[in-house]
């Protein structure tokens, strides 16, 4: 993409802009997340309890005077206080609290995996609203954008790039809000217990955060270039793909494996990079936590020693500590997490902030009434003009061909004509409407296309036949078909309509594909039709009926036709000629033949076999 994001994006608008829309999914989280963490909570309070039997300082006359406190020191007391009722025996007492304990791993178990679900949900959510995001994005950029665009960049972006995002939104979401009350409610034991070993413990939170700030740039940039090499070898695998006919008919086989292993070199680089900093994080926290525990452990039994924790407090201190570590190193991975998300996240956002240039407007228009006029359209691609002021009326009921040269500018014409691109100087107008007022997709549906290169879907016949208009009946399709020539052709495969083509129709001739793409560009009785030497691929035989059915169809619409080929538009109502991208001559065949010297020469070159040096 060119050019660079100006803003970054924070980790609160992915939340705001694809968390919010799934807020009732967030919502139905939180309770199952407050649960899990209860449960959670419990354990050492369990734990506690079996360790007040274990070491043999039941006093449930002292615990009950505790009432409401979480010292570590007498809070199995407490849960003793409270299994005495049931049974005054210590082994049963024991069974009982082993028991809840197991109950309560089973519980939380559960719970935390329909936590996971309800998160994998939020996450498999978001990445389609990313998605499609993109996917809509894309498809509103004009042809400018598609032609200086890698496919597999794209594709890149729609499927790695959303999924890698997205991760922050379902289980980042939860796991902060998991851990960070996990972290409030162990913080709480031990600060009710001892205040200056919770400092110890609070010490290893700064250290660990202090590492996630170190890690986190060069983490974002390891991930973005990461993402970038895959782009690349996404794009390598579809040109290659795309073009084996042409690999296999150049023996080009060792030449793509060469390119193809440069690539994966790339990404397996790019890979071993990111991987080196992303886990550096664990063998520097593992060093943290164990100092974090030995000066826990020493503090602690310091404390034991001059008579400020029991026995029991000592044990659990320890236990809950080890606790409070597990929280806080998920959370200071997810801020790490969420520096790779929003490095993902860069890459989509720069393609966001891209704007259409050709806007679309407000007005709808579904029929054509008059005329289609071309007043002085210039149209340069940046490097060079293509057209040069050109001028023609196309009315109703019209046939209008376009010949001139290879280069001349045909294409780019009806490019213009169906809006893929706005005149860089002058005026397009249908019915007196200039088009950036219209509605791009009402405009466009006024039109039935034959492209010079048909290119079909990977679906059905029927499919292909009626693509973008889906409401047409079967009869509809059928019909269209007889036009084309190709009905009996259909009706002789196996599957009949509901053949398969393959991708772009490698299954079908070149002839066969023609002659669907024509279906398609007749089967909604289109006000005009633009063919771009529609019958090219034909036989002669074909060709014939297939230029007779059309010049029926031509009854009642209008017809735009880029023609190579002068015995298919000799009786065309006009003929504009263009030569270097400018209009020689507008007129009839005889017409032309006296007064444009291009025209004269491809009429030679056709039909009389006229040999020349210098070419058109």
């Amino acid at each position: 993409m060119n050019g660079k994001v100006k803003n970054k994006v924070s980790f609160g608008y992915l939340v705001k802009t694809y968390a919010w829309p799934l807020r009732r999914l967030i919502i139905l989280l939180i309770p199952v997340t407050l649960v899990a963490n209860f449960i959670a909570a419990s354990q050492p309070v369990v734990l506690a309890g079996i360790m007040n039997i274990v070491v043999g300082q039941h006093d449930v006359a002292g615990t009950q005077s505790m009432a409401g406190s979480l010292d570590l020191n007498h809070i199995g007391g407490r849960v003793m206080g409270v299994i005495s009722s049931f049974s005054h025996d210590k082994w049963n007492s024991l069974l009982i609290l082993t028991v809840i304990y197991m109950l309560l791993v089973a519980l939380s178990s559960i719970i935390n995996y329909a936590g996971f679900l309800l998160s994998l949900s939020i996450e498999t959510r978001a990445i389609k609203l990313i998605q499609m995001d993109i996917a809509h994005h894309i498809l509103s950029l004009n042809m400018v954008f598609f032609n200086h665009q890698k496919t597999g960049d794209l594709m890149s972006r729609i499927m790695q790039d959303a999924k890698n995002t997205a991760n922050g939104v379902g289980p980042l979401v939860r796991s902060l809000f998991y851990h960070s009350i996990l972290i409030i409610i162990y913080s709480t034991y031990l600060f009710s217990t001892n205040v200056v070993l919770t400092f110890v413990a609070f010490g290893l939170i700064l250290a660990q955060f202090g590492l996630t700030e170190l890690i986190k740039r060069p983490l974002s940039s390891t991930t973005r270039m990461l993402l970038d090499k895959a782009a690349e070898f996404s794009n390598m695998l579809h040109e290659v793909f795309t073009s084996v006919r042409v690999i296999k008919s150049f023996g080009g086989e060792k030449y793509e494996i060469k390119k193809l292993e440069k690539g994966i070199d790339g990404v397996v680089g790019a890979e071993l990079k990111a991987g080196k900093v992303k886990n550096l994080q664990e063998p520097t926290r593992s060093i943290l936590d164990a100092f974090a525990m030995v000066g826990i452990v020493l503090i602690a039994a310091q404390q034991l020693m001059h008579g400020n924790l029991t026995v029991e407090g000592f044990a659990m201190f320890i236990f809950v500590g080890q606790l409070l570590i597990n929280p806080i190193n998920k959370l200071a991975v997810n801020v790490s997490w969420i520096q790779a998300l929003l490095a993902s996240y860069a890459r989509i956002d720069e393609l966001l902030r891209l704007k259409p240039k050709v806007v679309d407007g407000k007005e709808d228009k579904s029929d054509f009434k008059d005329s289609l006029l071309l007043d002085n359209a210039s149209f340069s691609y940046g490097n060079g003009p293509v057209l040069d002021s050109v001028s023609f009326e196309v009315r109703k009921g019209e046939i209008v061909a376009i010949v001139g040269p290879s280069g001349a500018g045909k294409s780019t014409l009806v490019d213009l004509i169906l809006r893929f691109y706005d005149p860089t100087e002058g005026v397009i107008s249908i019915d007196g409407v200039d088009l950036r007022r219209i509605r791009q997709d009402s405009y466009r549906r006024i039109f039935g296309v034959v492209p010079q290169q048909s290119i079909l879907f990977n679906d059905t016949i029927r499919n292909n036949i009626r693509y973008g208009r889906e409401y047409l009946s079967d009869p509809d399709v059928l019909k269209a078909a007889e036009i084309a020539n190709i009905h009996s052709f259909i009706t002789s495969l196996p599957a009949g309509y509901d053949t398969v083509v393959g991708e772009r129709g490698v299954l079908l001739s070149g002839g066969q594909c023609q002659r669907i793409a024509i279906a398609r560009a007749v089967v909604a009785n289109p006000h005009i039709l633009i063919l771009d030497e529609a019958t090219s691929s034909l036989d002669s035989e074909s060709e014939r009926q297939v230029q007779s059915a059309i010049e029926k169809i031509l009854e009642n619409a209008t017809a735009i036709v880029i023609a190579h080929r002068l015995s298919t538009i000799l009786h065309a109502h006009k003929i504009v000629v263009l030569r270097n991208g400018a209009v020689e001559g507008i007129g009839t065949h005889q017409e032309l033949l006296g007064k444009s010297p291009t025209y004269r020469l491809l009429y030679n070159l056709q039909f009389k076999n006229i040999k020349i040096d210098n070419g058109v």
